[in-house]
């Protein structure tokens, strides 16, 4: 079952998402980058549960660790076979 953002153009099944990375590379926020008028409520369980579990290095300033962003995109691929 495809995602239900983005599913118009060349873009169907894809989410693009801006993380923030605490100094310890978890994420503790996320913005949708991909639909400006999706919710939280809009990300599959399954890939929150990714962004929950996710570590990062740190973004570093003058050496020490501090808060950063990252974006990702993830695609939907059915495999049929």
């Amino acid at each position: 079952m495809p995602w239900r953002l983005a599913q118009t153009g060349d873009a169907a099944g894809v989410i693009t998402l801006e993380a923030m990375v605490d100094q310890n590379g978890r994420v503790n926020d996320y913005k949708i980058l991909s639909d400006s008028d999706a919710t939280a409520e809009d990300i599959p369980p399954d890939l929150k549960n990714l962004l929950v579990f996710a570590q990062f290095r740190p973004a570093t300033a003058f050496g020490r660790p501090t808060t950063g962003r990252v974006v990702l995109s993830f695609a939907r691929i059915n495999v049929k076979g």
